[in-house]
């Protein structure tokens, strides 16, 4: 007779089987499962010192192209923009390191001369109330000329203002005191009789629909008196800006400002001064002026780009665009930089003056 003592031995038995299967399983199991994991991760870590040296390789590349770009940037620019005149443009919110080192490219490498110098206050993009606006609309009732058409937001109507007044040719002698005034015809009548009392050189007859000197010069004086805009030189007499350069703003911006930086790049170049922005930052991301450039229909096709401005290589890619505008104002734009989607870091190089 098969007891309970005969049970218990036997579930026993069962239950020590299954524990002895499950650890010699288990070991087997372990053991192929930690075989394989090490030859992944012997695999990786070949993959990681593979990349690594690649990583390496490219950075040497990298500093000893920035080193040359570098040492040979005085000689790459050199003479290029002699004679010269160029409107330099810095936009509240920009690397001021950037655009001061573009400008000095500019006026002591290049041989250009900065005909005027002039920063966009952040005012004039978004009006910070609605005494700003007002005033805004003031002036640009004020200052335009007869026959012209504003077209836009206030902030887009006193960019194509600004643009207009920088690219006047300034005659020598003139002066915002002795400048006509669209809107009003009497103040016209007396600033043509002033001016003819003084002796003044200011031209008082333009083409129609557009400024005279003294116009211009008035324009960038009231702007500036306003506060939205600071010009650090005025205009050159004897002077017409053929190029101009803008310093982007850094960072991302609201769609209607952009809007507004890129009607001034294009009342600049209307104003028939080839036009190149540069910029470095989030300029080239999403929202940048840059990328906004980029990505417009119309302005990607007109206004030349450099998106890395903050490095020498972005620098002389300024020069050589600035180059290229001055040879031949209708060519297509060109984008310029980092950028996944530009036209590569450097314009073609032309051949130097004299050569």
């Amino acid at each position: 007779m098969i007891d309970f003592r005969y049970h218990v031995v036997s579930i026993v038995a069962i239950f020590l089987a299954l524990t002895v299967g499950l650890v010699i399983g288990a070991s087997i199991l372990s053991k192929g499962v930690a075989d394989s994991l090490r030859s992944d991760l012997s695999q990786r870590n070949d993959q990681i010192k593979s990349q690594q040296h690649q990583i390496n390789t490219l950075k040497t590349q990298m500093d000893q192209q920035d080193k040359y770009i570098t040492d040979t940037a005085g000689q790459l620019v050199a003479g290029r923009l002699s004679g010269l005149c160029v409107a330099v443009v810095e936009i509240a919110g920009s690397d001021s390191d950037a655009y001061s080192a573009v400008h000095t490219m500019l006026q002591k490498q290049s041989g250009a001369t900065v005909c005027s110098e002039t920063t966009i206050n952040a005012s004039l993009s978004t009006a910070a109330s609605s005494d700003q606006e007002e005033a805004m609309s003031l002036l640009v009732a004020e200052h335009t000329p007869a026959g012209q058409k504003p077209a836009g937001t206030v902030a887009q109507e006193s960019m194509e203002l600004i643009g207009e007044a920088l690219t006047t040719y300034q005659t020598p002698g003139a002066s915002a005191a002795a400048s006509t005034t669209a809107a009003s015809p009497t103040s016209t009548a007396t600033s043509k009789a002033t001016t003819a009392a003084t002796g003044a050189a200011t031209s008082t007859s333009a083409a129609p629909g557009t400024m005279t000197a003294g116009e211009a010069l008035a324009t960038l004086k009231d702007y500036q008196s306003a506060g939205f805009i600071t010009m650090v030189t005025q205009p050159v007499s004897g002077e017409q800006a053929s190029l101009a350069y803008i310093q982007a703003p850094t960072t991302a911006n609201a769609d209607a400002d952009n809007q507004t930086y890129i009607t001034l790049a294009e009342a600049l170049r209307k104003g028939g001064a080839g036009t190149v922005v540069g910029g470095s930052g989030d300029s080239a991301e999403k929202a940048g002026l840059v990328y906004a450039i980029i990505n417009d229909s119309t302005a990607t096709r007109e206004i030349s780009t450099v998106d890395n401005t903050d490095v020498t290589m972005g620098q002389v890619a300024a020069v050589f665009c600035l180059d290229a505008e001055s040879q031949a104002a209708d060519a297509s734009a060109g984008h310029y930089g980092t950028g996944a989607n530009n036209d590569g870091p450097l314009p073609p190089i032309a051949a130097g003056p004299g050569s």
